[in-house]
């Protein structure tokens, strides 16, 4: 029995958060959460247990006990750790989410003039690089949650310049930027700095194996999502070519996204590509069907584009290739047989 109560208790805290950490690594969450409820128990208040807790617990879904955790830090530390105000403007919206972002970004400013003399250059680069990430976090904060609250348009234009000023190359700022501005119908300026979002990382993307997905990490190229997004952006600013270019890429990574079928078909419309445009588009429907999407809004533009083409622009599949010469559109290659 003595030696059952020596096992017990002869690992300290930071010896169960090490362990906590390694069950991380290997994405071992329930029992890193196992760990970290013992350490909690040796020192309830631990700093660095409470933080690694939440974190954990965000990873199994566990939400509102992350979101509490989160909260006795800020009661416990309200001005030292920036992150855990970071979570909370992610796990929140609306004006609580910009709040708990304004004062991580305070937190990071301070961190960031301590860093001038103390630390080393990539430690100033990466606190301003995650100043830049935060100030565009708020910046969509105010063109969604928050796009009908007064000087909303001029909330996120200060935002995304301030992103940009601490991160020159934050592709993600720009493109904000650029639909900023395409909502105050400032169409010019939007088209310039959407080129310059563009220009930071689509020359690399273009040097890449499309399947190499660690060069492309490093080669700090955007998200799948983002890059849709990006395409959607080019679309409304009626800059064809480039849109179409990261389409076609995208599509070439994943050819079951209904978003990338259904934005080409769109984009083949605008051009008067009517034949390219249906079998994009009844692509992106039967997708649809297919995967259950519940975008309303996007079905329901699939149908009326489709319902504005006539039947007499449709033509055989093999009439339709990509740039290199496939036959993207053929019916045994088509993303609907290859899955069934």
């Amino acid at each position: 029995q003595r030696k059952e109560v020596k096992t017990t208790n002869k690992y300290t805290v930071e010896d169960l958060l090490e362990k906590a950490n390694n069950c991380i690594e290997e994405f071992q969450f329930e029992l890193a959460c196992k760990f970290c409820e013992r350490a909690l128990q040796l020192e309830s208040q631990n700093l660095h247990a409470l933080n690694t807790y939440a974190c954990v617990l965000l990873e199994l879904g566990e939400a509102q006990k992350a979101y509490d955790q989160f909260q006795q830090l800020i009661k416990l530390s309200p001005d030292v750790g920036h992150e855990k105000y970071m979570y909370l403007g992610q796990m929140c919206s609306g004006v609580d989410a910009a709040n708990y972002f304004n004062k991580g970004i305070e937190m990071l400013k301070a961190e960031l003039q301590q860093s001038t003399s103390v630390a080393s250059s990539l430690s100033h680069s990466n606190l301003s690089q995650e100043i830049s990430s935060a100030f565009c976090s708020l910046a969509e904060i105010y063109l969604t949650d928050c796009c009908f609250e007064e000087n909303a348009a001029q909330y996120c234009e200060n935002y995304c310049r301030n992103a940009i000023e601490y991160n020159v190359e934050n592709a993600e700022a720009y493109q904000l930027l650029a639909s900023c501005l395409l909502s105050q119908n400032q169409i010019e300026n939007a088209r310039e700095y959407m080129q310059k979002s563009i220009s930071l990382w689509l020359p690399a993307c273009k040097d890449l194996d499309s399947n190499d997905e660690e060069a492309e990490e490093n080669a700090l190229i955007p998200s799948y999502d983002s890059r849709i997004t990006s395409a959607k952006l080019l679309i409304e600013l009626e800059q064809y070519e480039t849109a179409n270019e990261i389409l076609d890429r995208l599509l070439q990574e994943d050819d079951e996204v209904i978003q990338v079928w259904y934005l080409l078909g769109w984009l083949y419309y605008l051009q008067k590509e009517l034949p390219a445009a249906r079998q994009h588009l009844e692509m992106a429907k039967k997708l649809s069907e297919k995967l259950q999407y519940d975008d309303i809004k996007v079905n329901e533009h699939i149908e009326e584009l489709l319902v504005d083409i006539p039947d007499s622009e449709l033509v055989e599949d093999d009439d339709i290739g990509n740039e290199n010469g496939d036959d993207v559109m053929e019916t045994e290659d088509s993303p609907i047989n290859n899955s069934m």
